[in-house]
């Protein structure tokens, strides 16, 4: 429980969590080699864009969180943007030129915000790491329900 409290998992949950519901989303177009390479790169670009945010802001816990809220945006980007067109109210903020500026603005004052109040990460640490614990738990669960239903119907 300590670890989880302590060290930001979530920041290596967060890719496997993206590729393993990119194949449940598309189960039989997927090759693991594919996906594994896609793993890799996420890893690198994440581990790279912490060590990036953490130069500037030479605190880790912090730098960690500027990185996930990064990791988030660019990894969902799409899903976000497509719910967003999706409600017609909202079709003011679907537009580039609007959403990036929000997206930029937001991560400068979150950085701002972390940065000059000296909050204990721990709790928020504690509950990211479950989070996607239980993320990848859920989706390794459904993978595994697919592949012994493929299996089922290719043996038939």
């Amino acid at each position: 429980m300590k670890l989880l409290k302590k060290y930001p998992v979530f920041l290596i949950l967060l890719p496997i969590f993206f590729c393993l519901h990119g194949v449940i989303d598309n189960f039989d177009n997927v090759r693991l080699n594919a996906l594994l390479i896609l793993c890799a790169i996420l890893f690198g670009s994440i581990f790279l864009l912490f060590l990036f945010v953490n130069i500037f802001i030479k605190k880790w816990q912090i730098s960690s969180i500027i990185c996930f809220y990064i990791s988030i945006w660019y990894l969902f980007f799409g899903a976000i943007h497509d719910g967003l067109k999706a409600l017609p109210f909202l079709f003011w903020l679907q537009k580039y030129s609007v959403i990036l500026p929000i997206l930029f603005l937001s991560t400068v004052l979150l950085a701002i915000f972390l940065k000059k109040k000296n909050y204990d990460l721990t709790k928020l640490f504690l509950f990211f790491n479950v989070l996607f614990i239980l993320y990848c738990s859920i989706d390794v669960f459904s993978f595994a329900t697919k592949a012994r239903y493929s299996e089922k119907n290719m043996e038939t």
